[in-house]
């Protein structure tokens, strides 16, 4: 076969080549490009005492055994708050939340970019999730750098600080409720039954303050509460008794 026409045989078959090429690649799909629907979500959290709303520093409230006291400060954390869709997928914020009810009685979560769907569980801490209650794992922030529980005493953060004056049997101080170190954080769980997506994206608590001291242990608020950080038995105790301090009000303010 002459030179020439090998040349051009090849030509051919190279521009063969070439139109396969492109015609394989024009026929793969488009890449498929997931644009999942989120909206926000508020949680309320009501604060109450003695069976009414929280309303000032000034106003005297009665413990379990008609103790006088005043609430001057009452500052928390609420943490690792997660949703279950109703399929069973978990929606962690890995959220970190400071409280001051005395600035908000009616404080507001908002939980930004759920995905849309049906969810029916929601879980929280009261304090820091255990797997983030060390020094320095929350957002450089002064109030989380202003929560944390001192290094000599294990470092983390505090979980709250109550704090106000008492008037019992003729006298009268400071009371200190200072909640921190693993395990004392409590975790609450509550059903639900909100449609993330809809018109109505709320969750409403409640706190009672009430249950600090009474539920399993009566804690009469006197001068033991001066200080109770390096007091383990009374960390104890008042981990025990933040379990019962939130109730679930539903999807409307009430």
């Amino acid at each position: 076969m002459p030179i020439t026409h090998v040349y051009y045989s090849m030509k051919y078959f190279a521009a063969i080549i070439i139109i396969v090429l492109f015609a394989i690649q024009g026929c793969e799909p488009d890449p498929v490009i997931i644009n999942e629907e989120t909206s926000d979500v508020k949680i309320g959290i009501a604060h109450s005492i003695n069976q009414k709303s929280f309303s000032d520093t000034k106003e005297l409230y009665y413990g379990a055994n008609e103790e006088k006291f005043t609430i001057t400060k009452m500052h928390y954390l609420i943490s690792a708050i997660t949703l279950k869709n109703s399929n069973g997928t978990i929606v962690n914020t890995q959220s970190a939340n400071f409280i001051d009810m005395i600035k908000s009685p009616n404080a507001e979560i908002n939980l930004n970019k759920i995905p849309n769907g049906n969810y029916s569980e929601i879980t929280f801490y009261f304090g820091v999730d255990p797997a983030r209650n060390k020094t320095g794992m929350l957002p450089n922030e002064d109030v989380f750098n202003n929560f944390e529980w001192p290094l000599t005493n294990g470092g983390g953060y505090h979980f709250c600080q109550l704090e106000g004056n008492y008037d019992y049997n003729g006298l009268k101080g400071p009371y200190n409720v200072h909640l921190g170190k693993n395990p004392n954080q409590a975790k609450f769980t509550f059903p639900i039954n909100i449609k993330v997506g809809s018109s109505t994206n709320e969750l409403f608590f409640k706190l009672n303050i009430d249950e600090f001291f009474k539920n399993p242990n009566t804690v009469i608020i006197d001068k033991k509460l001066g200080s109770i950080m390096e007091n383990d038995s009374l960390q104890t105790v008042f981990s025990q008794n933040v379990k019962d301090i939130f109730t679930f009000k539903g999807m409307t303010k009430n």
